[in-house]
């Protein structure tokens, strides 16, 4: 369920949990938010992927409070670089969504997908993607580049 959007550089910053999409050829990244580095040095795991499949990856962001903060970062694999990729992307965004290892009562930041340069050339539907995150039962912060 979508419980907030947030809009602009750094919208999904205060929330430990942050999803992203990531296509099935060498994890590219389908976000205006996830810099290069993030995929091709901390995400140096991907390589040919399968569709539905998460990849996690837990990092320290310095001190707050005198606390480290930790964000966990969860890969979604939902598309392919080609034509028709995105036309399951819908239902493994929901279902990857549902499956990710997050209390039902935290709030999940996800990167809206389908926006990003890689993916405007594949037209996806994206209010097919937005609905699937709709149908989520995990806490979702929508944001937006």
């Amino acid at each position: 369920m979508i419980v907030g959007i947030r809009h602009g550089k750094g919208a999904s910053d205060p929330y430990r949990y942050v999803v992203f999409a990531v296509s099935t050829e060498h994890g590219t990244a389908d976000s205006d938010f996830r810099e290069p580095f993030i995929v091709r040095r901390d995400w140096s795991q991907i390589r040919q992927l399968k569709m539905g499949e998460i990849i996690w990856r837990e990092t320290e962001q310095g001190e707050l409070f005198g606390e480290k903060k930790i964000k966990d970062y969860y890969a979604i694999v939902c598309f392919e670089c080609k034509p028709d990729g995105w036309q399951n992307t819908p239902q493994t965004v929901q279902d990857c969504l549902d499956r990710l290892q997050v209390s039902d009562e935290e709030e999940v930041a996800v990167e809206f997908m389908g926006t990003g340069l890689e993916s405007r050339n594949c037209q996806p539907d994206v209010f097919a993607i937005m609905d699937a995150i709709a149908r989520s039962k995990k806490r979702i912060i929508l944001c937006f580049p």
